[in-house]
């Protein structure tokens, strides 16, 4: 049960009185930008989305769709027509409308569903990336099965394949992702190509001729699961060419203007995670030049949120420029690659752009956010930056945002490491401090606004958070630093940016000290908590507590082997080593456990041992299981249980801190 104790200022309810503005897509012409907004619905307990249409010149906003659940809008070339993704019967189909505004119609009807697309040059097609069962196409719902066998027995799954389930997605079926061509004024659907693998992220050559695609089309599709091949195909007929070599985790295409290069991005396997996304361009004859080694900084926004906005993050050609999102040192902003090769921050700022669009004539498009604001979107020009709107919520909510205080600590023989601290409101005594730790670990916190933190700073705790070793954002160096070496330097790193807000802020108490965190996050709550009796209360969520089980238990466990250097099962020690689980006699402090029912990154066997164990020994020790949510229930769950969880973190730090 939670205790509902008196909370002043911002509450956990207030989740819903926030609308977030998602990542920019310009009009060709440049006279408007449509953007996704985003907002939770207490009544029917899900997320809403909608399109919203913003006039470039005067900044006027208004809805575009009524949705509920419109998101991806994408301009045709001559800026007459939008389409975009609506779910209906729980699929994602393609809806088209006039720019100037009516009401959107269904275009497609696919029994599977659209996951993206784009426009072909001519805006007469569009180029879907659809399952498809054996490459069949498939429209309405499946047919009543033909006896009480059949009917009885669709749920059970035949496994086969080492990658098998993903978090947040489920178990998989027999659909894989088909490119497929449809016609815009007829609907007429054309498979251009399906297998036993999945193509995406589909993208037209300027010449209109060519369709640039990634496929999966590898001997051994499981290892590793992300990786796939950038493929071209000629729209006219043909094979697929095959541009790259089997190694690279794809994040988004691009063409050269004069259609002789794809530009991508892409993480490398071989970096097992902990590398950085980096930029290259391969010719349509298959050379690839790596373009950012030498900037060693992750070209990908790697922060994180709890209220986050639909985002974008495209590769932009103009000119001799090629623009990209990256990240550095908790900002997230736009970085410029000129014609001689060199790099610089071109639009930089103590903020993290998660989404943004570029037009010649107006400059950039960014949907953007900082520590007070969690949503906004501006334009940013030769004259300066102009913002536009930001994302709606009351007053009283915005003025609970505050800024934190940044300093750096080192840790004896590591590197220099960011540390924020939002302190409560003119305290009058000493304040306890809660020490947060984000998930990845390769990932970074950055200087944008976080609802958990605030929660806790508005019922009076200092929040600390910040980048230890294993984070993105910093030198590939600092991320690969930990790799099989959990709980070593990356916990020096957390302790001492404890110690370096002790010694810097005389306001903080030392004797009551909490710590939280989520998936790697959690496993530092319990690591910390099996090496030290320090913290007076803790929680952790969806975490990690054994190392060895997991190996088989989650969906990507096995990714982990390279990692150790060894079977889990031929020698168990280092992954035994790096469990908390195996420290679990050690840890005395009043612990709450929170998992996801439908963890399929972390199942919910991880949380159950921990609290098996802790309260097998007497310990203080409460579990919180959540039903039909997925690892990122935190950020993307069911409204209310967001609000649950919210409130029983709340609720553990007044019982024992």
């Amino acid at each position: 049960m939670i205790c509902h104790m008196e909370v002043t200022g911002l509450t956990p309810e207030d989740l819903f009185e926030i609308r977030l503005i998602g990542a920019p897509v310009f009009s060709p012409d440049g006279e408007d930008i449509l953007v996704t907004e985003q907002w939770l619905d207490p009544k029917e307990n899900r997320s809403r989305t909608r399109l919203l249409l913003c006039r470039t010149a005067d900044g006027l906003i208004r809805p575009f769709t009524q949705g509920p659940s419109d998101r991806l809008p994408a301009w045709s070339w001559d800026s007459s027509g939008i389409a975009f993704l609506r779910q209906v019967d729980g699929k994602a189909q393609i809806f088209l409308m006039a720019a100037n505004g009516g009401e959107p119609y269904q275009a497609t009807r696919l029994r599977h569903g659209v996951e993206s697309f784009c426009w072909t040059l001519d805006g007469a097609g569009l180029i879907l990336s659809a399952p498809l069962a054996g490459g069949r196409l498939e429209e309405g719902k499946p047919p009543e099965p033909a006896g009480d066998f059949e009917r009885y027995t669709t749920d059970v799954r035949r496994v086969t394949r080492l990658f098998h389930k993903m978090d947040g997605e489920g178990f998989f079926d027999e659909t894989r992702a088909a490119l497929v061509h449809m016609d815009v004024a007829s609907g007429r659907l054309r498979v251009l190509e399906s297998g036993d693998y999945d193509c995406a992220e589909p993208a037209v050559s300027p010449q209109g001729d060519l369709v640039a695609y990634t496929a999966g089309r590898l001997p051994d599709p499981d290892r590793p699961p992300g990786v796939a091949d950038i493929y071209v195909l000629a729209l006219s007929g043909g094979p697929p060419q095959r541009l790259t070599e089997g190694r690279f985790e794809v994040r988004q295409i691009a063409w050269s203007p004069d259609g002789r290069m794809v530009y991508f991005t892409a993480a490398d396997a071989g970096d097992l995670g902990y590398g950085h996304t980096r930029l290259y361009r391969v010719s349509l004859g298959g050379r690839i030049e790596a373009l950012s080694q030498e900037l060693d900084r992750t070209l990908e926004d790697a922060s994180g949120t709890d209220i986050g906005a639909p985002d974008r993050a495209p590769i932009v050609l103009a000119g001799e420029s090629v623009y990209c999102l990256g990240s550095s040192e908790g900002r997230v902003g736009i970085y410029r690659r000129d014609g001689t090769g060199g790099w610089s921050q071109e639009v930089f700022k103590d903020r993290c752009i998660y989404g943004f669009d570029y037009h010649p004539a107006q400059g950039f498009a960014i949907a953007y956010a900082d520590f007070r604001t969690p949503s906004a979107l501006a334009i940013s020009g030769p004259a300066g930056e102009r913002l536009l709107v930001q994302g709606e919520m009351p007053g009283r909510v915005q003025d609970a945002f505050t800024q934190p205080q940044h300093f750096r600590v080192r840790a004896a023989g590591g590197p220099e490491v960011d540390c924020w601290l939002l302190l409560p409101d003119a305290p009058t005594e000493k304040v306890p401090l809660v020490l947060e730790v984000h998930g990845g670990p390769m990932a970074m916190y950055g200087m944008r606004a976080h609802f958990e933190f605030q929660i806790l700073r508005a019922q009076g705790y200092a929040v600390l958070f910040s980048n230890p070793r294993g984070s993105q954002g910093y030198l590939e160096s600092f991320c690969n630093a930990i790799i099989g070496q959990w709980g070593d330097k990356d916990y020096k790193d957390v302790i001492a940016a404890v110690d370096g807000a002790l010694s810097r802020f005389a306001q903080l108490d030392p004797l009551r000290l909490g710590i939280a965190g989520g998936s790697y996050g959690g496993f530092m709550v319990n690591w910390a908590i099996g090496h030290t009796d320090r913290f007076r209360a803790a929680v952790t969520m969806r975490s990690v507590v054994n190392r060895m089980s997991a190996m088989g238990s989650s969906d990507v466990g096995f990714e982990r082997v390279a990692q150790y250097g060894t079977l889990w099962w031929e020698d168990p020690a280092p992954y035994l080593q790096q469990s908390p689980l195996t420290y679990a006699s050690n840890m005395r402090t009043p612990l709450l456990i929170e998992h996801q029912e439908q963890d399929l990154r972390l199942p919910i066997e991880q949380g159950e041992q921990l609290f098996t164990a802790l309260k097998y020994l007497g310990r203080t020790v409460e579990m919180l299981r959540y039903p039909g949510e997925s690892h990122g229930m935190s950020r993307t769950g069911k409204p209310w249980h967001r609000v649950h969880r919210l409130r029983a973190i709340q609720d553990w730090f007044s019982r024992y801190l």
